[in-house]
């Protein structure tokens, strides 16, 4: 890839060096996974996917109780490696784990030079439990 500025274009040579072809005209600008319609939607996503009643009916005691959940988030907008970074208990990573897999296909992928690239994400969600 030659950059001119934050301009690019990719460039194919043979091993003798004669330029074979040449691509695209790329940026440098990288941009971060996004879940489609943005923070908001995903925010509501959340709301709306996420079974809150898990924790209360697994004892939690009351409080706000915060899990955190890594992932990656594909080329194609799809999410793999589900994981909890807690250990909160009480189902709530589980159900965290859940809503997180039945968003893939909802994301739009990070891009780098204007490629999509597979990106990871901590995500927090907390549990409010009041009794």
């Amino acid at each position: 890839m030659v950059f001119i500025a934050n301009l690019g274009q990719v460039i194919t040579y043979d091993k003798n060096g004669v330029q074979l072809s040449s691509d695209s005209v790329f940026t440098r600008k990288r941009t971060s996974a996004e879940f489609k319609g943005g923070p908001s939607a995903w925010r509501t996503y959340l709301e709306r996917t996420l079974n809150a009643k898990v924790p209360v009916s697994k004892g939690a005691p009351p409080g706000v109780h915060t899990v955190k959940i890594r992932f990656i988030i594909n080329k194609d907008g799809t999410v793999s490696d589900i994981k909890p970074d807690t250990q909160v208990g009480y189902g709530m990573e589980e159900e965290a784990v859940n809503v997180i897999s039945s968003s893939s296909k909802k994301w739009i992928p990070a891009t780098e030079y204007g490629l999509p690239v597979r990106s990871y994400r901590v995500q927090p969600i907390s549990f409010s439990i009041f009794m």
